[in-house]
């Protein structure tokens, strides 16, 4: 194989004819062949193919990591939806755990008052006492269950405001 030797450098002061148009005159080197138009379309073709097939690699490649960024996002979005699970049932647990102390602690010192005001009106109606006395023990008395079903109204629904009226009002409604 006879390797090419090296190229002289192109001589602009010759004028070629273009064979596509008789009337134009341009200046071609004198060593640079004339493409024919049909060649010339061919080759832009090939170059405008080439760009395209590298334009699509480079959209393919950054497509690509677009999606593996997405698909990393919705696996850290899962993990931390199963924390916030995992936290959101811890926080329930505790509720549900403060809710039943305190329904304990307001429901025994309650228990005694409701005693000690049952005991008062078994002694005072055995006892002929004023009305007045009566009635504070009476009234005692009412608070003290009142109280003891809007603890057990709030224990039920713990979104409720405990007032057992509105309660009940709602559960007639629906």
């Amino acid at each position: 194989m006879r390797r090419p030797g090296p190229r002289a450098a192109p001589n602009f002061t010759e004028v070629k004819e273009n064979p596509q148009a008789a009337d134009s005159r341009r200046a071609v080197p004198a060593n640079v062949p004339v493409m024919r138009f049909e060649e010339l379309i061919l080759v832009l073709l090939a170059v405008a193919s080439s760009a395209t097939a590298v334009y699509l690699w480079h959209t393919k490649m950054a497509l690509g990591r677009e999606i593996r960024a997405l698909r990393e996002n919705c696996r850290t979005a899962e993990s931390e939806n199963a924390r916030l699970r995992q936290l959101l049932s811890a926080l329930q647990s505790a509720e549900n755990g403060r809710i039943a102390r305190l329904e304990h602690d307001l429901k025994s010192p309650l228990g005694v008052i409701l005693g000690f005001s049952t005991l008062l009106r078994e002694f005072a109606e055995g006892q002929s006492l004023p009305a007045l006395p009566l009635r504070c023990i009476s009234g005692m008395d009412q608070a003290s269950r009142k109280m003891l079903q809007i603890i057990d109204a709030a224990a039920q629904d713990p979104e409720s405001d405990g007032d057992p009226e509105r309660t009940v009002a709602e559960e007639k409604a629906s």
